[in-house]
């Protein structure tokens, strides 16, 4: 894609001077951002099609659905802890104003 773009950039008249490439003028980086950000948009397009078509096939469906994690003792001791700090955040708030 980028090839493609750059030999439609050279036909268009883009880089036919002899320049260095430390003496880019306003006009050329413009021209060089614009190539790059529609190279960008270009190649997500196409990876969000090549994706699309994958899906459509099969491929990424697993063949079970994964197992939920189990709470354990620690978890549900973690969650009352945090449950009672905001409690006492809230009240001392509502105390103090």
């Amino acid at each position: 894609m980028l090839s493609t773009m750059q030999r439609s950039m050279r036909l268009r008249g883009f880089g036919h001077t002899q320049r260095r490439w430390f003496s880019l003028h306003k006009k050329d980086l413009q021209r060089l951002v614009g190539l790059l950000g529609t190279l960008l948009i270009r190649s997500y397009e196409r990876a969000e099609k090549i994706y699309t078509a994958m899906r459509l096939r099969g491929y990424g469906r697993l063949k079970r659905p994964p197992a939920q994690p189990k709470a354990d003792a620690g978890s549900w001791f973690l969650t009352a802890t945090v449950v009672a700090i905001a409690i006492v955040f809230f009240t001392t708030e509502l105390l103090i104003s």
